[in-house]
């Protein structure tokens, strides 16, 4: 008779074991810090007064804001400067492509109206013509 010295792992501790090596593996860790260092300071990301204070920009990864993606949406260009010094100050050890190899759809997004690429000033927030 084969008697067992240890339980089977639960398939909860089986799915903890799991993501803890999937965090390791894409650099979660290392992430969570510069997101938070990434946010202190920083300029609203959609304020402006007149149209000229927004830009059509790439916009950056929430999970990894060293990294921008291939496409673009209305911001603030005040956050956009700010974004782009903090970036080239910070980032130079991240490689984006394989951040945006693991972050974004092979597929691109559906294509927004034209109206969408026109930046303009609504009611004190950066966004597109469309509103």
């Amino acid at each position: 008779m084969y008697r067992r010295s240890m339980s089977a792992p639960t398939p909860r501790t089986l799915a903890v074991v799991a993501l803890g090596l999937a965090l390791t593996a894409c650099g979660a860790g290392e992430s969570a810090g510069r997101s938070e260092e990434a946010l202190a300071g920083s300029p609203d990301q959609y304020a402006c007064e007149v149209d000229a204070d927004c830009a059509l920009a790439p916009w950056h990864f929430d999970e990894e804001p060293c990294c921008n993606s291939r496409y673009t949406s209305v911001q603030s260009q005040r956050f956009v400067s700010w974004r782009d010094a903090w970036q080239a100050r910070a980032c130079a050890d991240i490689d984006c492509d394989a951040v945006r190899g693991r972050l974004e759809s092979t597929l691109p997004p559906a294509q927004p109206l034209p109206c969408y690429f026109e930046p303009r000033c609504n009611a004190g927030q950066c966004g597109g013509s469309c509103q």
